[in-house]
């Protein structure tokens, strides 16, 4: 599960984790404030789906629902049927729980919290077609909390406890992934120059900045006199090899890096006592790190602390990669704040992972706007998706080509967009597509390609890779388009000047 709005995590005796909302919303607010899950509907099949919930009476408990192609009575006018999707302005109603709980929260005593803990039918889910779906659930309502979100097509009933225990007992571990931000902290009024008088004064020590927020870079400037500024949070290698670090700053600065994501393993890898100008990394040997040894698809705990006296001010941190590629500053897509979430994808169970040219297609949500025309790209008789060639144009991505895995080698397919798509990302020798993670509002903003092996007809999704981000535009959540198991045969999307939207074509049962 993931969450937007207020939600936040939280732990109970009993619970591992949950999410909780944090505050109450106004009257038809709830679309900003939700947990969302990834689900699979399969075709022909009537889902059934239950949620876990916590509350305290009624009103608490009172929550809606939005999914890909989910139809319903609307919240707003029951008789009306109406199609919910994620982030519009239509959502579902569900009636709340009753039994032994007070209708409103004024009719009892203590805060808005998850006191009470039960498992709630969502009734039957009518979906427009089968395939990969995003479900929902919207609250308007502080203290509101949801742990576990089950859903299924022949069970008539919410999972017993034994059942939740055996799912978390052999769930797959966590991944955690770059959220292109970093935490930037601000503590004002502190005289000195020097990190230790930074560090020292009482004002650090009380842990309470007087500004704090998040940045896109390590690297921050035009902050003003007399601060001192630390940005923490994990640096997320892209290859595996050893990496060089440099800092340089005007006053002086201090970065930290840990053996792995805990912060009390840091340790001190360079410095800079005496200003430099801006991004100046070569300045002096002390703002360069040994070679430290770092493995792709882990995160490492970074920190720079920086004191500024007065006059120019900066601070900026970068790398050197495996191979000599510079990244100075490090950028966004190396990054990821304090408090990121680890994401689990679980294959789903029983699913024939084997490519089938004469199988059925389904497809993925289309994520990004509703301009340009449509289009669809897969070959018939059906083909694995090799990869894309594409070009970034003012950030967003401009045109993409799909190349696909032929007999006689890779093909390619017609390009949609505007301007050459020339920049191949197509896998390595005996590896395919098996998703896409997406960026977009309007248009597409930025994807990267995750690739996995095939053996024969075979996908093998634990042995996987993903490339970097493919532009540059900000905006949009991070969205995984296929599960990394199931053969992509092609994109869908809308395009125009640009690549308007984009989906996966992927194979049915």
């Amino acid at each position: 599960l993931v969450a937007g709005g207020t939600f936040a995590l939280a732990t109970a005796p009993k619970l591992e984790t949950y999410w909780t909302s944090g505050a109450d919303s106004g009257p038809g607010k709830a679309a900003s404030n939700f947990i969302e899950g990834d689900v699979y509907v399969a075709p022909g099949a009537t889902c059934r789906a239950w949620i876990y919930a916590g509350g305290c009476c009624q009103e608490v408990f009172t929550f809606y629902l939005q999914g890909t192609g989910l139809s319903g009575p609307s919240a707003k006018n029951p008789r009306e049927t109406v199609v919910a999707a994620p982030g519009g302005e239509e959502w579902i109603a569900v009636r709340p729980p009753t039994s032994g709980l007070k209708k409103k929260h004024a009719d009892h005593t203590g805060p808005k919290e998850p006191d009470r803990w039960m498992w709630l039918d969502l009734g039957p889910l009518k979906f427009a077609d089968a395939g990969p779906k995003k479900l929902r659930i919207l609250t308007e309502q502080k203290g509101f909390a949801v742990a576990y979100l089950a859903l299924g097509a022949a069970r008539q009933a919410a999972p017993r406890e034994i059942e939740i225990k055996d799912l978390l007992k052999n769930r797959p571990p966590p991944s955690f992934s770059p959220t292109g931000m970093i935490l930037r902290e601000i503590w004002r009024d502190i005289h000195g120059s020097s990190v230790p008088e930074f560090m020292n004064s009482q004002k650090f020590k009380e842990a309470r900045p007087d500004e704090s927020g998040m940045i896109t870079f390590i690297d921050s400037w035009n902050m003003g006199n007399d601060y001192g500024c630390r940005i923490r949070g994990y640096v997320h290698p892209p290859v595996t090899g050893e990496y060089i670090f440099w800092v340089a700053s005007d006053d002086h600065s201090e970065l930290w890096l840990s053996s792995d994501d805990t912060p009390a393993k840091k340790q001190k890898i360079c410095h800079l006592n005496h200003p430099v100008g801006h991004r100046d990394f070569d300045n002096d040997s002390t703002q360069k790190s040994a070679a430290i040894p770092l493995v792709a698809g882990r995160r490492y705990y970074i920190e720079v602390l920086h004191k500024q006296g007065g006059g120019g001010e900066h601070v900026a941190a970068g790398w050197t990669r495996p191979g000599g590629t510079r990244e100075r500053p490090i950028p966004p897509s190396r990054l990821s704040h304090v408090g990121a979430v680890a994401m689990r994808k679980a294959s789903r169970p029983g699913f024939d992972r084997s490519f089938n040219p004469e199988a059925s297609v389904v497809k993925s949500e289309c994520l990004g706007g509703q301009g340009g025309a449509a289009f669809e790209l897969a070959p018939n008789p059906r083909q694995l998706l090799r990869g894309l060639h594409v070009r970034v144009s003012s950030g967003f991505l401009g045109s993409v080509k799909p190349v696909f895995q032929g007999s006689g080698g890779d093909v390619e397919g017609p390009q949609v967009g505007e301007g050459n798509a020339k920049t191949e990302v197509i896998g390595r020798p005996g590896y395919v597509v098996g998703g896409l993670v997406v960026r977009a509002t309007y248009r597409v903003n930025a994807v990267k390609v995750i690739f996995v092996k095939v053996s024969g007809k075979l996908l093998i999704p634990s042995d996987r890779y993903e490339t970097e981000w493919f532009g540059a535009r900000p905006g949009g959540h991070e969205v995984m388009l296929g599960d990394g198991s199931t053969p992509v045969l092609g994109i869908y999307g809308r395009a125009g000047s640009w690549v308007d939207g984009i989906g996966l074509m992927l194979q049915g049962k």
